[in-house]
């Protein structure tokens, strides 16, 4: 299931939720509710002026963590 959100920031790995297994987090509202997500859970359209930042980390994150 898909939602949209809205990135606000990104969470601090040192002081902040951060394992090996999901990278680093984001804070994300939708609606009302904040909610953190990994970075590797976002989906973001090709035409977004982040797309390939979040495409690197990702291939990044996979690769050669």
């Amino acid at each position: 299931m898909q939602y949209r959100c809205t990135v606000l920031e990104l969470l601090d790995p040192s002081k902040d939720i951060c394992d090996e297994f999901d990278g680093i987090f984001c804070k994300t509202r939708k609606g009302k509710y904040e909610v953190n997500l990994p970075l590797t859970e976002l989906e973001i359209s090709e035409d977004s002026p982040n797309f390939q930042f979040i495409e690197d980390y990702w291939y990044w994150f996979w690769n050669w963590r």
